[in-house]
C-alpha cells in the first residue's frame, strides 16, 4: 500500500524519535573531539540520489588543512547511518518505493527538523565555533541553518 505524504511525514518523524538518544550521544562524542584549528562545524544531511526515504547525517569541520582536521573526527563523523537490507532499513525508516508526491523534500524537511530538535540536548557549549546544518545537495532547494 502506498503512503500519503502526511503518513510518510508522521511515520518518519516517529521512526527518528526512536533514534534520538543514540544520535545525541554520537553528536556529543563528535563535539568533544572538534579539532582546535577548526573554523566551522558542518552537520550535513545526505539524501541518496535514488530517493527511497533514507538519509544519513555526517559531521565535518572547515578550517586550514581540511584533511588533517577531518581525519581527527573521521571515526565518529557519521552520526546517523541507514543500511538497506532485504527486510528494509536498519535502523527502521519508512521505505518509499513509489509515491504520488516528491519524497525528497519530505525526507529533507523531516531530517532538518529532527536535527534541530536534538540541538539543545547536544553538549556543544564549549565549542565556540559556528555550527551549520545543511542538506548536501546540488539543487539549492534548502538553505543552510545556522545552529550556533
Amino acid at each position: 500500500m502506498e503512503m500519503t505524504e502526511e503518513q510518510h511525514r508522521h511515520e518518519l518523524a516517529n521512526a527518528l524519535q526512536t533514534q534520538r538518544n543514540s544520535v545525541v550521544a554520537k553528536l556529543n562524542v563528535v563535539f568533544g573531539r572538534i579539532p582546535e584549528l577548526s573554523k566551522t562545524v558542518c552537520i550535513d544531511i545526505l539524501v541518496p540520489q535514488e530517493v527511497d526515504g533514507s538519509f544519513e547525517v555526517s559531521i565535518s569541520v572547515d578550517g586550514p588543512d581540511l584533511y588533517v582536521l577531518n581525519k581527527q573526527i573521521v571515526d565518529v563523523a557519521n552520526v546517523f547511518v541507514v543500511n538497506r537490507t532485504s527486510e528494509g532499513f536498519v535502523p527502521f525508516l519508512p521505505l518509499v518505493e513509489e509515491a504520488d508526491y516528491d519524497v525528497y523534500p519530505v525526507v529533507c524537511e523531516c531530517a532538518l527538523q529532527w536535527i534541530q530538535s536534538l540541538w539543545n540536548e547536544v553538549k556543544h557549549q564549549h565549542v565556540q565555533l559556528p555550527v551549520v546544518l545543511s542538506i548536501a545537495d546540488d539543487f539549492g532547494e534548502f538553505s543552510p541553518v545556522k545552529l550556533k
